[in-house]
């Protein structure tokens, strides 16, 4: 049975290095195009004295909105989420929050008492 797996471990070896070579491309391929789509994002932001969001995707992008430090955030999601969210998810120049909530969205969900 060792014979065998050793057998085994030699017959894949030049495979697992291909795979891992292969691997080790596609993560710094991913990591270069994320990089490029954060400057894209940037440049595109940058023009922009208003930015939209829902709170979730201001904190993926944390460090793309504090550096672009908009003036204006509006936040969407503002009757399903407690305020500390959405403070949490602003950028430090925000000088103004507003949220946005539709008639048909969910009533703000309060713990019981």
């Amino acid at each position: 049975m060792k014979q065998k797996l050793e057998w085994q471990h030699e017959l894949y070896e030049d495979e697992r290095a291909a795979m891992a070579t292969a691997l080790a491309t596609i993560q710094t391929s991913q990591e270069e195009l994320k990089q490029l789509q954060q400057i894209s994002d940037s440049a595109v932001l940058s023009k922009a004295r208003i930015v939209a969001c829902t709170t979730t995707k201001a904190a993926m992008c944390k460090s793309l909105l504090d550096g672009l430090a908009p003036g204006i955030v509006l936040v969407e999601e503002a009757a399903e989420i407690m305020e500390p969210h959405v403070l949490t998810s602003l950028s430090a120049g925000a000088k103004r929050c507003g949220g946005q909530s539709f008639d048909y969205d969910c009533r703000p969900q309060t713990a019981p008492s």
